[in-house]
């Protein structure tokens, strides 16, 4: 009886926090404006003005306005958007370079 009732107990407990760990595991995508760029890692400013450093591998896709690029042409100020997997691995790299329009 004993068992049967441990067994409903981790039954219900498995059913409340599966949602969680589910969300915990899917993709995260993470914006901020590229500060540096160096061999495979980026280092991002985010909107809190705190600096966060990406390990990027050779596999992540990195787009630049919209086509294909590497992250050589990533520059200091660019926007960019980091997608990363459920380990914390970057997959890809959406960035997008500004551009200042001349007051007339």
């Amino acid at each position: 009886m004993i068992i049967f009732k441990l067994h409903r107990y981790f039954f219900v407990l498995a059913l409340v926090l599966a949602p969680q760990i589910g969300f915990a595991l899917e993709d995260k995508v993470n914006e901020g404006t590229v500060i540096s760029v160096m061999d495979s890692q980026l280092v991002l400013k985010d909107k809190d003005n705190i600096q966060h450093t990406h390990a990027i591998g050779s596999g992540a896709k990195v787009t630049l306005d919209g086509k294909d690029a590497k992250m050589t042409d990533l520059q200091q100020g660019d926007s960019v958007k980091l997608a990363t997997d459920s380990a914390g691995k970057v997959t890809s790299i959406t960035a997008r370079r500004g551009t200042v329009k001349a007051a007339n």
